[in-house]
């Protein structure tokens, strides 16, 4: 289930709604930076990539067979570098009039760009996602692109920051075209 929703019946959003994000100027445009929720999800996959490192630790240390642990060295450090990005790293959208760009940091995470003038339209879209257990909602800023493709510029936490993500996007591309 998907919902394609527009901020453009919104006149004003004086302020984020959220604490994790924070608007400001720049030259010749603005940036949003957010800061990522670590989660329980980033809590267990650290704890987990924890436990394979001291499992790793601990059979080099054991056994004559030290290749067999360095598969469970090399997926414990993936985790806890995954772990480490959820509490670290915050993301910064950076809008002027020639592009929009996403960074990560202070650990590297594949960041984007995009030129503005190949965006034609911006939106937020809320997917019901699923599995055995538990459903949840995806909060995504998308871009449609000149050539009709879309590219997901931000998932969001909630609804409240892809919208105020969309509205600030939006807002600021209209008056610099």
């Amino acid at each position: 289930m998907t919902d394609q929703g527009s901020t453009d019946h919104i006149d004003e959003l004086p302020y984020c709604p959220c604490k994790t994000m924070k608007l400001e100027t720049i030259p010749g445009g603005i940036a949003i930076t957010r800061r990522w929720q670590f989660t329980a999800t980033y809590k267990v996959l650290g704890g987990l990539g924890l436990l394979l490192v001291v499992a790793f630790l601990y059979g080099f240390l054991t056994s004559a067979n030290n290749w067999f642990f360095l598969i469970w060295l090399i997926a414990g450090l993936c985790l806890l570098y995954i772990s480490l990005t959820g509490y670290f790293n915050s993301t910064r959208v950076s809008v002027t009039k020639n592009e929009i760009a996403i960074n990560h940091g202070p650990l590297p995470w594949p960041g984007k760009r995009v030129l503005s003038n190949e965006v034609t339209r911006l939106y937020f879209r809320k997917e019901k996602q699923k599995n055995q257990v538990n459903s949840w909602f995806n909060y995504a800023v998308v871009a449609v692109l000149q050539n009709g493709k879309e590219m997901v510029l931000e998932n969001c936490d909630d609804d409240s920051q892809a919208l105020f993500l969309d509205f600030e996007l939006t807002h600021f591309l209209g008056k610099a075209k």
